[in-house]
């Protein structure tokens, strides 16, 4: 019944062929599916929210504003993807990177999005060989009227730690002189002078129950939301 044969100048019949080929175009293309926004995923939405990264860039340009190589950002774009906070629009040669609005990334970051900080300690050292970040109340009392009397907050990437401060002295919270987050990416980046960008202050202490933080974490909120503002008078 299934044997192939030909009738001279007129058909070949070939089942087992007809059933491979409708069989190879009935086969779903396998989707990404990712659990988590990554660092460097996460890192490229702050760029935009901040107006570092524009829609409409090629991957060459976001790649240079994370510091990062073009293999490492087009795998965290295409997790981006994924999750539908960008499109990847092919325009001859090149890739331009199209962002969802403003107000949605933020909205959808505050609950999607990740903590840079990989863990906490304390040091009575002095950090004096390598610039540091300020980071926490530290950096909240800079963006905002908030008094700081806490231990003074600092930020550092976990490289910079094995790099610059292997054997940076730990301590009891009691005898500290800084509190120390090191964060799973450089906190440098799309940072405002020392501090780290006010975007990650509101993600690191919108946890905090003291009614002074969350009343000056609620105005740099609304200084931030002031940016989206202007790009919906530019759409329009």
């Amino acid at each position: 019944k299934r044997q192939s044969f030909v009738i001279i100048d007129k058909y070949v019949y070939m089942p087992f062929a007809l059933m491979q080929m409708k069989s190879e175009k009935l086969q779903p293309i396998p989707r990404k599916n990712f659990q988590s926004l990554t660092p460097d995923a996460d890192m490229i939405l702050i760029g935009y929210l901040n107006k570092n990264i524009q829609s409409g860039f090629m991957i060459s340009q976001i790649a240079s504003m994370i510091d990062r190589d073009i293999r490492a950002t087009s795998a965290a774009l295409s997790i981006l993807e994924s999750f539908e906070y960008v499109r990847i629009e092919k325009q001859g040669r090149s890739k331009h990177i199209v962002f969802n609005s403003p107000e949605d990334v933020y909205d959808r970051l505050k609950e999607e999005g990740i903590s840079p900080i990989k863990y906490v300690f304390y040091s009575d050292s002095p950090m004096l060989d390598h610039p540091i970040m300020n980071s926490g109340y530290s950096a909240l009392s800079v963006f905002s009227t908030l008094m700081d009397e806490r231990i003074p907050t600092r930020a550092m990437s976990s490289k910079i730690r094995m790099r610059h401060f292997s054997e940076l002295n730990e301590c009891e919270k009691e005898n500290a002189r800084f509190r120390i987050e090191v964060w799973d990416r450089d906190p440098s980046i799309f940072a405002v002078d020392d501090n780290v960008n006010p975007l990650y202050v509101l993600r690191t202490l919108r946890k905090e129950n003291d009614e002074r933080t969350q009343y000056a974490l609620e105005l740099l909120e609304q200084e931030i939301m002031k940016k989206f503002e202007g790009n919906q008078d530019e759409r329009n």
